[in-house]
Order: structure tokens, then C-alpha cells, then sequence
């Protein structure tokens, strides 16, 4: 009599799934040259918002897994901040990156893809790159022609501004809250609309923006 074997293996589900960065408006995603309103009679339209995400990675009980090094996020660029990517449903993991640039980044002269100075987001070699920018036509800024020009950035100590960020339980999307921050004054325009260097300013900013950061 023969018997047959059959050797069962079992593999562990690997999906092929999409993670999109993104700037929101409480619910909303921000879109360009459209009026938000905040507090009881202001109103802002965003010009530009871009950001950077460093050192993506999943981390489960088995192992860690690098998801991305660098990811450039820009509202007017629809197919910009998506990751296409193999990896184990967030369910299973945590999800840990860099709000910003790690310092190699601003040092290591590769001017290339998500990090080309075209993109509008490189200052020069002594300051590196702008982590978060913020451009708009705000009814409560202090300029003459209502801009609100914000441009966070800083690798140095004691001007840092990037921002490690662990999340459990991500489903497909991870984004910025910007209401919150004007609601609640962070962002005041009437006092300060410009911050265009690394110094105090864009690190306070910085950090409560990475406590702004939410997911789907």
C-alpha cells in the first residue's frame, strides 16, 4: 500500500498595500487655492504645503522591515506622498518614521529624486533641507498682502526640528491635522506670519505639528 504525503506550509499573508501622506483640514483633505475657515472670522487658502518623511519602517514581533528612506509629500502633486509597497498589514505592527530628514540626509550631497533642489525645499549646505512648508493667503496674517510663509526646517543642535513618530494599527493613510494648530493658536499669524531660518520658532512649530499627525 502506498500513502501519500502532503506537506502543508504555512506562509505568512504578505499584502501589497498603499500608504499615502497627506495634509487634512479636520476631515478634509487640503486642497489648493481653497478657503478653510477656523476660530469664528478667519479664513486661509493654502499657496503651497510640502513636507518630507524619512526612515520608514514596519516593525512586527518578527522582524523590522524598511519600508522607505525618504518621501516627499507636496498637496498639488496627487501621485506624491503614496507608497506602493509589499509589507504585512499594519494590523500585525507598528509603524515608526521621521517627521523630516534624519542629519545624513542634509550631509550625504545626493541631490537626486525626492531630495532635488527643485522641489523647493533644499536652502543650502549650512541649513540643509526645509522639513515642512507652509504657504498661504491668510486673513489674520500681520503682511501687507495677507501671506503666512512658513518654512520649518533645522539638523543642527540646538535648532533640530525632525521628529521620530510611532504608530500602531495604520490602515492606509497618515496625515496632518493643520485645523487644530490654528484653532488652538500654535499657529498665530497675527503674531508671527514669517519664519523662513532654523531657530526657536520652527522647533516649537515642528513639535506640535508631530503631535498633529493622526492615521486612518
Amino acid at each position: 500500500m502506498r500513502y501519500l504525503f502532503v506537506l502543508v506550509l504555512f506562509i505568512p499573508v504578505i499584502t501589497i498595500a498603499q500608504l499615502t501622506f497627506e495634509f487634512r483640514w479636520g476631515n478634509e483633505r487640503i486642497l489648493p487655492n481653497t478657503q478653510y475657515h477656523y476660530a469664528v472670522n478667519n479664513s486661509i487658502s493654502f499657496e503651497e504645503l510640502k513636507l518630507y518623511i524619512s526612515d520608514i519602517y514596519l516593525v512586527t514581533d518578527a522582524k523590522r522591515e524598511k519600508i522607505a528612506d525618504v518621501c516627499f509629500v507636496d498637496f498639488e502633486d496627487s501621485i506624491s506622498g503614496i507608497l506602493n509597497q509589499k509589507y504585512i498589514p499594519m494590523n500585525n505592527g507598528k509603524l515608526i518614521f521621521t517627521l523630516g530628514l534624519d542629519s545624513i540626509y542634509h550631509v550625504n550631497m545626493d541631490y537626486e529624486g525626492d531630495l532635488d533642489p527643485v522641489l523647493g525645499m533644499y536652502w543650502a549646505w549650512n541649513t540643509g533641507y526645509i522639513h515642512v512648508k507652509i504657504v498661504a493667503k491668510c486673513s489674520e496674517s500681520i503682511e501687507k498682502n495677507g501671506l503666512l510663509d512658513y518654512h520649518l526646517g533645522g539638523y543642527l543642535k540646538p535648532n533640530a526640528t525632525m521628529h521620530q513618530i510611532e504608530l500602531d494599527n495604520v490602515s492606509s493613510t497618515i496625515y496632518i491635522d493643520l485645523l487644530p494648530l490654528f484653532e488652538m493658536e500654535i499657529i498665530k499669524p497675527s503674531v508671527i506670519s514669517r519664519v523662513v531660518l532654523p531657530g526657536k520658532e520652527a522647533n516649537r512649530i515642528m513639535k506640535s505639528l508631530s503631535t498633529a499627525i493622526r492615521h486612518d
